[in-house]
């Protein structure tokens, strides 16, 4: 069975996880009576660096999210102004 592309950063591509191996590492946290199951490796270290600095994810996040929507907004004027799509940008 063919794996599921995930990458830990939200980029393109990244590690492929298949079924198995998300089975051996919840069998893997059952045996160290882990709570917490974060899957694969990557992610973890990416979960440690959020914590050590949530004020600066948290912006980081944002700053994305305003360019993202900056972003769109100038897509559907455009589109507005080509008639492409009818309803009205506010």
């Amino acid at each position: 069975m063919a794996g599921k592309s995930l990458d830990p950063s939200g980029g393109q591509g990244g590690t492929v996880i298949t079924p198995q191996s998300i089975a051996l590492g919840a069998v893997r946290a059952v045996e160290e009576n882990r709570f917490l199951v974060v899957m694969p490796d990557e992610v973890v270290e990416t979960l440690k660096q959020r914590s050590q600095d949530m004020e600066g994810f948290i912006d980081r996040q944002s700053r994305k999210r305003e360019e993202r929507d900056r972003f769109l907004k100038g897509i559907l004027t455009q589109m507005a102004k080509e008639k492409a799509f009818e309803h009205p940008v506010k």
